[in-house]
Formats: structure tokens, sequence, C-alpha cells
């Protein structure tokens, strides 16, 4: 077993990269599980005051998290462009001087499949073996073993399991 050290994040191995850009990790506040898996295009950005989790089986995202908290379960699947984004910005109410910003977490359970371009902004959560179809901003919860879809997303369909693997039709 080996271990990496990458911008003061210690890594313990075996992970699996495709490419490991050594800037990918811009947080110590990032927990990857031993065997995840992470290709070349994921990116990473927390401040001292969030936390990301991610489990094993998780490729190809864009994650920001200020003041926040974003949990990646176990078995996700990705497909490219993936935007997880929380309180990256500071709104502040004009009148009151008060902070606005919505830092709620943003949680995938256990093997969730986002498509293409999915986005998934604060306060969404999506429930186990659910599926967010390409292009679906999720900014709610999911109910689990549902595909959603659009944007705003909205379950389109229920009672649902995918498999990672196309079984053989007759």
């Amino acid at each position: 077993m080996s271990s990496y050290h990458i911008n003061d994040l210690h890594v313990i191995s075996p992970l699996l990269f495709d490419s490991w850009p050594m800037d990918i990790i811009k947080t110590q506040n990032c927990k990857l599980s031993p065997y995840a898996a992470i290709s070349e295009s994921a990116q990473i950005f927390a401040d001292e005051t969030s936390e990301i989790i991610i489990e094993p089986g998780v490729t190809n995202f864009y994650i920001s998290a200020h003041h926040a908290k974003i949990d990646i379960g176990e078995d996700n699947m990705f497909s490219l462009f993936i935007k997880m984004n929380a309180g990256s910005h500071e709104i502040v109410d004009k009148d009151t001087d008060t902070i606005i910003d919505n830092t709620a977490p943003i949680i995938t359970g256990k093997h969730v499949w986002l498509g293409m371009g999915t986005t998934l902004l604060p306060g969404c959560n999506i429930g186990e073996g659910s599926i967010a179809g390409a292009a679906s901003l999720v900014n709610k919860a999911i109910p689990a073993n549902c595909i959603c879809a659009g944007a705003p997303a909205k379950v389109i369909r229920e009672n649902i399991v995918w498999k990672r693997e196309k079984q053989n039709s007759q």
C-alpha cells in the first residue's frame, strides 16, 4: 500500500488514477475512501470550514464547497462534466447585512448515477439507487430508486434499479 501527500492532504492508496495533476485537491478537509477512483478531469476545492467525503467508485467531477458539506456515497457513477457547488459566493441581505447564501449539504446516496452535465446544488439529497438524467439541475431531495430529469429536476420514474454493465438481451 502506498501513500501520497498532495497539497498537505495525506491520501492512502491503493487509489486508481487515470492521471493525477498535483493541483487536483485544494483542501485538507477532503476524505477520499480507500479504492476511490479519481479521473484526470476531477477537481476538488473547499475552504477550511467545509467537508467533502468521497466514497469508492466515483470519477469525473468538479466539486466546490465553502462553509458547506458535500458527501458522495459509495459506488456512484458520474458521467462527464458533473458539477457540485455549495456556498461558493457570499450573498448578503442588503437591508440587514445578514449572510443568506445557501450552504445546505449536497448528498448522494450509494449507487447513484449522474448523467452528463448534471449539476447538484445545496440542499439536494439523491437517494440510493437513483439516476439523474443528463443536464439535470438537482436542487432538492430525490427519493431512492427513482429517475429524475430536467431543470429543475423532477422525478419521472419510480421503483427502478440500474446496473453498471448491460445484461445480454434476448
